[in-house]
This record gives structure tokens, sequence and C-alpha cells, in this order.
């Protein structure tokens, strides 16, 4: 599946932004559509290899080919909530270029899924833009379509306010805005899920690299800096305005991130890492939030495995702001492990224990100069992980030296609040059974053990657990103790943190209807039959009863001198 998925992406994440040419000469007679919005006019033609490769015109059947429709549609959903809801400030009159001063979106045979073609205003304050979208992606389907469409509009609104700024950004909020607005496609899905993995795997590039995808997969830096904060959706606009009032990318981050809690770029990205190592576990509620552009899949971050301490090793190399993840197994031995980092930079290392439930306590240390730093591990043994990040803070790529040194005696530490799993035992007696089955008035002590993915797996939980009983009028539980009470059957619970574990009680008896194995005794049957029988007798069928009263039952930001692509 993973093959597939990247390829997806591969193909539906071409295009981007790039500097004015000539508007295109379609291969037919041209053909205008006029958005009703009056927002924007899209030209397209019937005749050559220009003319869509699906001409079909059924929702809505209006004389327009759904291709068209589908870009139309795309367009105006991104432009009522980018622009409509959030500010954005939509692109400028073109002077006329392609025959009004509306926006013009040109289908077409072209090398990518979308353009976007920057131009200079009249007055050479800012610069509007044009579109271009290939004839041949109605085979992705209506909302692929849409999402394309959507993802060069905001390049067109990106580009009313600068076109200054490093590639990898313009690709990144994009891809960020067309995953905002479309998913549940299978298409469009695969590529968002093959994008999460793009980056978090490559995490040791350059963090503003580009090709490959890489840049459009910086689309989760964007859902990170919501996310950490909960921030609306307009702070993308506020990010923005301040990278074009700075005129460079880092420096808008600088200025917007303390507003976000972030106090500077290299502090944000070392979270941002640290949120990585759970980037596709939103469901931890410490994390990403489910919402979009969210990860689909499992994917996980990179890491270098260090499978015995003390040990040495070093880092491959790391991109300016890229992330290398050191991982050390267990040893179940030793109560901390320290962690020698050294450098040729500036660099930071951040040790994390990574705890139950997606919960995680990390200490960092930082060096603004080549040497080195030391992180600690103090309960490494107790976490479920632990693990070492490294962010390179210069500007040059470099290779990071390790030593992790393990020290002190292992004690474990069972935290009921972290465990990832309950399971119930007997101490004594004879094994417990699927159902646990009492005559009344006995008892039976249970044990519930936790596991944590750690050292202090098996632990035993049993005074900390919350134990219950579904119905107290059959069996109660106290501490692990069941007491039966009267016939019948119910269950107990423990719960330790999120993790619960269940167990069924029976307690047989005259006028139970339950057996051992849980189906209804004879009596149970019988009881039943004169039950409906005399329903029947009284009502008549109640199926007729019933009958009589109811009735029957979407890429792109190529940068080239004199174009933008989008």
């Amino acid at each position: 599946m993973l093959p597939l998925r990247l390829a997806l992406a591969t193909t539906l994440l071409l295009g981007a932004p790039a500097l004015a040419q000539e508007r295109p000469v379609l291969s037919g007679a041209e053909v205008v559509y006029a958005a009703p919005s009056g927002r924007f006019v899209v030209h397209y033609t019937l005749a050559g290899g220009d003319a869509p490769s699906d001409l079909t015109d059924a929702a809505p059947a209006n004389g327009v080919p759904d291709l068209v429709d589908d870009i139309a549609a795309g367009i105006d959903h991104a432009w009522d909530v980018f622009v409509g809801e959030d500010g954005w400030p939509p692109p400028p009159p073109d002077a006329g270029r392609g025959g009004d001063d509306r926006l013009d979106v040109y289908v077409r045979t072209i090398d990518s899924f979308g353009y976007t073609y920057y131009e200079p205003t009249a007055d050479a304050t800012a610069h509007t833009s044009h579109l271009e979208l290939s004839n041949t992606i109605a085979g992705m389907g209506p909302v692929a379509v849409r999402s394309i469409a959507a993802h060069e509009l905001h390049h067109a609104l990106q580009a009313a306010l600068t076109t200054a700024l490093a590639p990898w950004i313009f690709e990144a909020t994009a891809a960020w805005a067309q995953y905002l607005l479309y998913s549940d496609d299978f298409v469009l899905d695969a590529g968002r899920d093959a994008l999460w993995l793009l980056r978090l795997q490559g995490a040791t590039r350059a963090f503003d690299d580009t090709g490959a995808r890489f840049d459009y997969a910086g689309m989760i830096w964007l859902k990170f800096l919501l996310d950490q904060g909960s921030w609306p959706r307009r702070t993308v606009l506020d990010l923005w305005q301040a990278m074009a009032a700075e005129a460079d990318w880092a420096r808008g981050h600088e200025h917007l991130l303390p507003q976000l809690g972030l106090p500077s770029l290299a502090a944000a990205v070392e979270t941002f890492a640290e949120w990585n190592l759970f980037a596709c576990q939103r469901a931890d509620g410490h994390h990403y939030a489910a919402g979009p552009p969210a990860c689909g899949i499992g994917a996980q971050v990179r890491t270098a495995a260090v499978a015995a301490v003390p040990a040495t090793g070093a880092t491959v190399v790391v991109g300016p702001l890229g992330q290398a993840y050191l991982d050390f197994a267990h040893d179940c031995q030793t109560a901390a492990l320290t962690v020698h980092v050294d450098g040729p930079g500036a660099f930071a290392a951040r040790a994390v224990e990574v705890r139950g439930g997606g919960a995680s306590t990390s200490r960092r240390a930082e060096t603004a100069g080549a040497g080195g730093v030391d992180v600690e591990l103090p309960d490494w043994n107790n976490a479920g992980r632990a693990v070492v990040i490294v962010v390179n803070r210069d500007a040059q790529p470099a290779t990071f030296a390790w030593t992790a040194a393990p020290g002190g005696a292992y004690a474990p530490v069972a935290d009921p609040a972290t465990a990832q799993q309950v399971t119930l035992d007997a101490p004594t007696g004879p094994a417990l059974g699927p159902t646990l089955v009492l005559d009344p008035g006995a008892t039976r002590a249970l044990r519930a053990r936790a596991f944590f993915g750690s050292c202090a797996d098996g632990a035993d939980v049993t005074a900390a657990a919350a134990w219950q009983a579904r119905d107290p009028g059959v069996a109660t539980v106290a501490a692990g103790v069941v007491r039966a009470v009267a016939p019948g059957r119910t269950e107990i619970t423990a719960t330790a943190g999120a993790a619960v574990a269940t167990l069924p009680v029976e307690v047989p008896g005259a006028g139970c209807a339950c057996a051992a194995g849980g189906a209804p005794g004879a009596g149970g049957l019988a009881l039943g039959a004169l039950v409906l029988l005399g329903l029947r007798q009284r009502r008549g069928s109640p199926t007729a009863h019933l009958r009589q009263r109811r009735g029957s039952p979407a890429a792109h930001l190529r940068r080239r001198r004199g174009r933008a692509a989008a």
C-alpha cells in the first residue's frame, strides 16, 4: 500500500508558483466560462490538444464540462474560506490581460497538474496571478480536482502578499490549505498520508529543503503551529503578513512565534521534533489534533536504534534545523541514562521519556557554538521509550557524536496512570477462566497487572486500580476481591489510567436463567417460551401489530526564472 500512496502523492502534488509569462494560446477556439461568483473566468477549448480529455457534462448538466465546473468549485470554496472568512487579500486586478480584471484560469496541456504564474501589477507594488490547470485531471475524481484548484488559488493569495520568500513555504502553505479543505477521498488522502511519511522520515534534511515533495510535506509545520496552541486558522495569514513584512520566512517566524507561545524558531523546531514522535498517534490528546490535515497512517519518525548501553556513535548528516533521533532500548538494570552529545556548531539536544497514553517528559540542553552537552534520562527504564533528539541550530550541515552512559540501580515504578494495558488473573486457587463462577456468598481475590511497554511490565496494580461491578445486586468488588451476592450475571472492571480489563461473573442458583458457559439454561428457555406465548394470546402477533401501525418497512510550487508554477 505504501508504494501506491507515495506514487499517488507524487502525481497529485505537482505544481508551483513562478514569475510572469505570456498568457497561453489554446489549441482551438477559446471558450470562456465566467464563474457566477464574479471573481474569475476559466478559459478552455473543445478542440485540439488542449481540450479536456474527459468532456463529461453530467454534474451539473449545464453545457460546461464537469472538469471546468469542479475547477471553479474548488477556487470558489478556497476563496470563500481564506478571503471571505480569514481575510487574505484577493489577487489584484490584472489590467485586463485575460480580457478583463478578473483572475484568469486556463485549462490546457501542461507538464504538471497545475501552475500559478505571478505577474507584477501596473504600479509594480504587488503581484497578481493567472492559473493553469491540466486538461487531464478529471480522471482523478471531482474532490481531487477541486483540491488542486484550491491549492493553486492559494498560491495566488500568497502572491498578493509577497513573492520574495523561500520556495518551501509557498508549497507547504498551499498543501496545508488544500488538505484543510478537502479529505475523505482515496486519492487525496493517500497523497496527504505520503506527505506525512516524507516529512517524518526525512527529518534530518534541512528544515526548508525542497525536492521530492519535502517542501509540500512542510504542511505539517503549519498544522503544528496551530495545534500546539489551539490557534485559529487565520493565524497562518498572520504568519504570512509577518514574513511579507520581513521579506524573509525565518525572520517572519521570529517576529510572530513569541505571540504563539514559542520563544524562537529554533525552540519551536525542537518542540515540533518532539511532537513528531507522536505525529500519527493523534488520539493521544497531547499532540496533533484529529482535524485536517491529520495523519491517517501509522507513520513514524526514523530513529537510530541503540540496542545496548554503554555505547558511542554518531548521527548521520543533519541539515540546518534538521533533527536526528536516537532510540535507546531498555536494559532493565540501571536507574538513569546520561547522553553526551558533541557537535561542530550550535545545536540543541532534548531527552524525551515517552509515557503511556502519548504523554512525555523531556529535558534539554543547548550550545551556541562548538562543544558538548549532557542530557539526562533519569527514569528511562520506566518509560515506554527513551529518545534523544538532536536539532542542528547551525547554518551548515553537521554530524553529531554521542556517548550514552547508564548509572545507578533500576527500581521499578508502576504508575497506573500511564498503563497501556491491564490484565486480570488470580494469585491463588485455580486458574481464572473466561467467566468467573461463584456461588452466592463466595469470594475470589483477583489481581490486576499493568503493562507499560517498559521494564515495569506486569506490575501488580491491584491496590491502585479502580474496580467496579456493573450490577452490585449480583456481585460486588473491592480492591480486587469479588463477592457473589445473588444469582445472575454481571461483569467487573479494573481500570488503570486509560486501560480497562473486564471479566464476566456468574452466580448460579434457583431461578437463574444462565449456565456456566453463558448460554440460557433449560429453565430460562421454558420461562421465555411461556412469557412469549402469553403475549401472543393477549395481544396477537407483535410483528403484525407493528405492521398495522407503521406499514412495511488535490500540488506544486516550482520556481523558475520568469515562471512561477504551482
